[in-house]
């Protein structure tokens, strides 16, 4: 099934492994010679293998069979600028902004093909354009840097440019399902730009997360020295009943002040006062006898 195959093969291409692609690949294009996208996925295998000559030739040929794919047009301008052939990079650049005028990696190779033609004015207006459709991509900023550098821009404007690939490129590290999306090569270009990536911030003394507990064991008593009368006492002190409060009557009558000196009158205060009420049995006759009609 060659759409399955197909899949197989950018899979394998994506992990590096060019040979096992290739000889996947040369399954597809015996039965399906006229397909450009398999032809361009054999010259970026070649690409990887560092085989130039093969890689424009398989380029080219899907180019061909595709002249208005965007992507064939930008990988024959990214072949042709490793080959330090800036001009027909710029001009298979320009062809695939034609296509796509929202495309921010076509600004952003052109810029680089630009500046190697020692076009400075239309170099720094391509890599503006490109962070104004992308401003989040650590490959641009990380050339825009460079491109600053050798322009003789100042300090402070390289320094905001490597300040925002870090943070941009530190993002893309922490999103990455996979380590082969992220190229670490960039930060070693960046520390030898001489803005190398910032150490990771300390943590904090002070602890910003809520205590917790163990399922299992109970949370720590309250304070000793606590006044709130909704606490609940200790176990401890679970069985000794509280004193009785003063009643209000107390502080107005002087008669009561007689029944507190006399202590058989007074129910010790170690046990708490029980009223009982007692069953009359004559009181519920009577009251039986006036409901009944006379």
């Amino acid at each position: 099934h060659i759409p399955a195959i197909m899949a197989a093969c950018q899979v394998i291409q994506k992990h590096g492994d060019a040979d096992v692609a290739l000889s996947k690949y040369r399954i597809i294009y015996g039965r399906k010679p006229e397909c450009a996208q398999v032809w361009n996925n054999i010259g970026m295998c070649f690409f990887s293998k560092k085989k130039f000559v093969a890689a424009v030739s398989c380029l080219k040929r899907a180019n061909y069979l595709a002249p208005f794919e965007l992507y064939v047009l930008y990988n024959l301008a990214l072949v042709h600028l490793y080959l330090q052939q800036n001009a027909s990079a710029a001009i298979f650049l320009q062809s695939a902004i034609r296509i796509n005028r929202k495309h921010a990696p076509s600004y952003a190779l052109l810029g680089v093909a630009l500046s190697k033609l020692n076009d400075s004015d239309n170099a720094e207006r391509a890599y503006a354009y490109s962070l104004k459709l992308d401003s989040a991509d650590p490959m641009t900023l990380l050339n825009y840097g460079i491109f600053q550098a050798n322009t003789g821009v100042s300090p402070a404007k390289i320094n905001s440019t490597m300040q925002q690939f870090h943070r941009c490129y530190a993002e893309r590290a922490a999103a990455a399902a996979n380590p082969r999306d992220i190229d670490a090569s960039m930060l070693d270009v960046a520390t030898k730009l001489g803005y190398p990536a910032p150490p990771p911030a300390p943590p904090s003394d002070l602890p910003t997360e809520k205590l917790s507990f163990p399922s299992g064991l109970p949370p720590p008593p309250a304070f000793p020295f606590s006044t709130n009368s909704n606490r609940p006492a200790d176990d401890s002190a679970s069985n000794v009943p509280p004193p009785p409060p003063p009643s209000a009557s107390s502080t107005l009558s002087p008669s009561d002040s007689t029944k507190d000196d006399d202590p058989t009158k007074q129910s010790p205060p170690d046990e708490p006062e029980v009223k009982t009420k007692i069953y009359d049995a004559n009181r519920h006759k009577l009251r039986r006898m006036k409901q009944e009609p006379t």
